[in-house]
């Protein structure tokens, strides 16, 4: 993948999450304390292998994830 931001090539790699789904949840929602039961894009699934395929670009610093359609509007 071409990184967007420098056009420079990007590394395939994997984000792997653990106990809990990985979702993204906007900042000014975001609590610690209730973060399993927040609303948010679903990035991973416990029961479809807990990760997720990133794009890394060395130069810029950024990770770009790709979000199944599957997971968006689920919460």
């Amino acid at each position: 993948m071409v990184c967007p931001y420098c056009g420079k090539c990007m590394q395939t790699g994997i984000i792997s999450g653990d106990r809990y789904p990985l979702k993204w949840v906007p900042e000014n929602d975001y609590s610690f304390l209730f973060s399993v039961f927040q609303k948010g894009i679903k990035l991973t699934d416990y029961y479809q292998g807990n990760n997720v395929e990133a794009h890394f670009c060395e130069e810029c610093h950024k990770i770009i994830i790709n979000v199944s359609e599957e997971h968006l509007g689920k919460h």
